[in-house]
């Protein structure tokens, strides 16, 4: 006659569903740990792609200020509004047309988080219509990437990440 003790060890049913209620809360953290630097790696493409489109949009529409020999640089102060270290303002219409391509692709998107930095280049004629061609660089900074859920299962994490900062630097046609 075998003992109970010896029976119970040798019984192999409901070890599925032992093994299942293990693993699963691991698998479950790790499917939800890639879908969260997923998004992470969506949002830094975005926020690349936006400064990009952003830069080209700027080398290609009217300057927001008057480009003289000084750098200029702009900072969005608003959704209508832009402030360019006390130069005056000539074209709002570019920096409103700006900031909406650039929300097209990434929404979340602060308009003070927008830097547009107009430079001279030395390329061109100052006697000729259009003259010295201005150096665009638009800029994004203090861009958040927010967790849905990651920092929730594992405590001590952060529920937001500053991405670094993105700049892309065109040459104006100086129209």
């Amino acid at each position: 006659m075998r003992s109970p003790l010896a029976a119970l060890v040798r019984d192999r049913r409901g070890n599925a569903a032992i093994e299942q209620a293990l693993l699963l809360p691991l698998m479950l953290a790790l499917t939800l740990g890639v879908v969260e630097i997923s998004g992470l790696a969506l949002d830094y493409h975005r926020a690349n792609e936006a400064t990009r489109r952003g830069a080209r949009l700027a080398a290609i529409s009217p300057a927001i200020v008057s480009v003289s020999s000084a750098v200029v640089t702009c900072t969005g102060t608003g959704e209508a509004s832009v402030a360019c270290g006390g130069s005056a303002v000539v074209a709002p219409e570019s920096y409103v047309a700006l900031l909406a391509e650039m929300r097209r692709i990434l929404p979340a998107m602060e308009p003070s988080q927008l830097r547009i930095t107009y430079a001279p280049s030395g390329i061109g004629d100052p006697s000729l219509p259009g003259g010295v061609l201005p150096h665009v660089t638009v800029g994004l900074s203090g861009y958040a990437h927010s967790f849905v859920a990651l920092h929730k299962l594992a405590p001590g994490l952060a529920g937001r990440l500053t991405l670094p900062d993105f700049a892309t630097s065109y040459l104006s046609n100086g129209t």
